[in-house]
């Protein structure tokens, strides 16, 4: 794999914008807040661009973290042909319903080349001061290799616990192995805080690798 790790919202928000805007296949992005603001409806007006180009956008959004959005912001989307799943939809009045049950992943994939994961949701408050956000202090990485198609697994496995047809997403055939290994120099992995068997995941990870440090960042320089 080839990763890299980009610090802060000036130089993580054009990357993500340039990568979209070159979208040639299909668009996976998973987001817990999509607000409708003008970082979102920009966002938005982009993808929509997008799909009236034939490039097939699947989007999840967490129904508590978007809540102040308006629906009418969803449909327009969907309107041009973007098949949008909401997570966990609020249902108070459900017996059983539980308000924590909430996706707080952000990931973006395209073309089954490459994916960014990071912190930044698509909101006012997280993008940078230059384009007239607030400038929320956050990384993203962006990753191209062989732990692609997992990372896409990944949307699809949510993509399924939300209810709602697939819309056609698995003749895609994203998530399958490529045929061809990437000639990249990191290895990665994928870890999971989903579900009660991986609550912990993350955390053993940072533990794991903090208890097996042998040397600082300023030694390796």
């Amino acid at each position: 794999n080839d990763i890299d790790l980009v610090s802060g919202g000036e130089d993580a928000f054009p990357r993500i914008l340039k990568r979209v805007k070159a979208a040639r296949k299909f668009i996976f992005l998973e987001v817990y807040a999509f607000s409708d603001d003008h970082i979102g409806r920009a966002f938005g007006d982009i993808l929509i661009k997008k799909a009236r180009q034939g490039i097939r956008i699947y989007i999840i959004y967490d129904s508590i973290g978007s809540i102040s959005t308006s629906s009418n912001f969803f449909k327009k989307m969907g309107r041009e042909g973007i098949k949008i799943k909401e997570y966990h939809q609020a249902a108070p009045w459900k017996p059983h319903w539980n308000l924590f049950r909430r996706d707080h992943r952000k990931l973006l994939c395209i073309d089954g080349e490459r994916a960014f994961i990071g912190g930044f949701n698509i909101t006012e408050y997280d993008a940078p001061k230059s384009m007239g956000g607030r400038g929320w202090k956050d990384v993203v990485v962006e990753i191209e290799g062989d732990i692609i198609p997992a990372i896409e697994r990944e949307f699809l496995s949510s993509w399924q616990r939300c209810p709602g047809l697939d819309e056609g997403i698995y003749s895609l055939k994203a998530g399958e192995k490529n045929k061809a290994s990437y000639k990249g120099t990191m290895a990665a992995a994928i870890v999971l805080a989903s579900g009660i068997k991986n609550m912990m995941s993350i955390r053993r990870s940072y533990k794991y690798a903090i208890e097996r440090a042998k040397k600082n960042r300023s030694e390796e320089h």
